[in-house]
């Protein structure tokens, strides 16, 4: 995988946008570095820590009422096919595969997966594995 062209805080957008549905998102004021989803894919509430890089992305986009995304279904789909187009990645790539770049990345920052997966709320190893996609040149690199 890898897209450089699309290093654009790919983790907090592929986390928060699931199955082409909007979770609604709160950013807990007591612990300022999380955000609380209440409605995921496997539905098991969590909340999830971010970045400093990911946070700042989320509330550099103007929202409504809490949500981070706004608008009407398929407005996400369609912007981030016309930002295909401007960046010349091609048209191969699809919005789900960040979210396989997503807990890739974050298995080469060196979390483990457990951590991983309270981030992904993949609940099971094999459901990481499908996710996962590291070159063999990094293991290298850590095996040295």
């Amino acid at each position: 995988m890898g897209y450089p062209a699309l290093r654009f805080s790919s983790t907090a957008r592929a986390l928060l946008v699931q199955h082409h549905r909007v979770c609604v998102v709160c950013v807990h004021p007591a612990k300022a570095r999380t955000i609380h989803l209440p409605n995921t894919k496997n539905g098991h509430p969590r909340t999830v820590p971010l970045s400093a890089r990911a946070l700042g992305a989320i509330r550099a986009v103007p929202g409504e009422n809490g949500k981070v995304f706004t608008g009407k279904p398929g407005s996400i789909r369609a912007a981030f096919g016309a930002a295909l187009k401007r960046s010349g990645v091609g048209s191969d790539l699809r919005f789900h595969d960040l979210r396989h770049e997503a807990v890739t990345r974050l298995f080469e920052k060196g979390l483990n997966p457990i951590e991983v997966g309270m981030i992904s709320g993949h609940r099971s190893m094999s459901m990481l594995q499908r996710y996962t996609h590291m070159l063999t040149e990094g293991l290298l690199a850590r095996l040295a």
